[in-house]
């Protein structure tokens, strides 16, 4: 039993330190319909910088992207509860896309 102890610590300590090394962090991307921004110029640009800010309020080291297409997804590898607050966080940006997503 204290070896299966040791090996568990041991592959977690491993996990830990490749983690570390690596350099991984948070993704979080959002997919939007660019449908539904034609005409705005600079639109991407716009979304990012406003999801950039509001993701790193939650999550300072999370890695943010946008990705125009002709849907809307949020991909994560956050956790459930980490994805209900990202989830959460959407829906007051875009509830106040009147205030950010203009032109300049």
């Amino acid at each position: 039993m204290v070896h299966a102890l040791t090996d568990k610590t041991a592959k977690a300590k491993i996990l830990y330190i490749q983690t570390v090394i690596s350099g991984a962090r948070m993704f979080v991307e959002l997919v939007y319909d660019k449908r539904n921004v034609e005409g705005l110029e600079g639109a991407s640009e716009i979304i990012l910088a406003e999801l950039t800010k509001r993701v790193h309020q939650i999550f300072p080291d999370a890695e943010v992207r946008v990705k125009p297409m002709q849907g809307n997804a949020l991909n994560s590898d956050a956790s459930k509860s980490d994805r209900e607050k990202l989830n959460r966080m959407l829906e007051e940006m875009f509830e106040e896309s009147d205030i950010w997503l203009v032109e300049d």
